[in-house]
């Protein structure tokens, strides 16, 4: 789904899409922060961390570390394209919960968000990524650096010490806005519904900005 939204808060948040009560299951959730001033838009895309099929009420609930801190001019869902989530492109900010990132405005391609000041023993975690059957084969990680430190990005499924299926080395691309794509062979199978977990081990401090990741089979 996209979200159109705008915000000039210090406060950060998120904005939950819940079916049929402020306390139904939530289908997505769109993490908000700063997009540069309450009159600058910028479309998120979110992919749903559950199923939405039928006729339902939609709610749109609200949680955040302060006051005011976003504006909402449109949204629109969109059909899947057949495969499940994980071939889809998740957003690096686009998270289920956290540890030690931060997110920033990308100059890559499509703007919105980056996260970035990701460090050895930071993580990310994403919610509900099905990868279906049979098992993907690669991942692709959008990233730039512009670091002296180099790192490792390990790919793991359902905690931050599950098993790695991937694992990405990282080193300057030339800038921390010099984006590339790069192409990783996953190193063990991913079937099923599983929660996705970043983890990050390095020689030093922030090595790695990431705009998104996208598996393929």
């Amino acid at each position: 789904m996209t979200t159109r939204i705008a915000s000039g808060a210090t406060a950060t948040g998120t904005i939950h899409y819940r079916l049929d009560s402020i306390t139904g299951p939530i289908v997505a959730s769109v993490p908000v922060s700063n997009t540069g001033g309450w009159q600058s838009w910028q479309s998120r895309v979110t992919n749903l961390s559950g199923s939405a099929t039928g006729v339902h009420q939609l709610y749109l609930t609200f949680t955040g570390s302060g006051g005011d801190f976003t504006n909402i001019n449109w949204f629109q869902f969109a059909r899947g394209t057949g495969l499940p989530n994980g071939y889809s492109v998740t957003q690096a900010e686009a998270s289920s919960s956290q540890s030690g990132t931060q997110t920033e405005a990308t100059s890559d391609t499509g703007g919105g968000l980056n996260v970035g000041w990701i460090a050895p023993g930071d993580w990310l975690a994403y919610n509900g990524i099905d990868f279906g059957t049979p098992t993907a084969v690669s991942i692709t990680t959008r990233i730039a650096s512009g670091a002296t430190a180099s790192g490792t990005i390990q790919v793991r499924l359902d905690s931050t010490t599950g098993p790695i299926i991937a694992s990405i080395p990282i080193s300057n691309t030339g800038g921390w806005q010099s984006w590339q794509s790069q192409v990783t062979n996953l190193s063990a199978s991913a079937t099923g519904v599983h929660q996705v977990v970043l983890t990050f081990t390095g020689t030093g401090g922030d090595f790695v900005n990431i705009n998104w990741f996208q598996f393929a089979r």
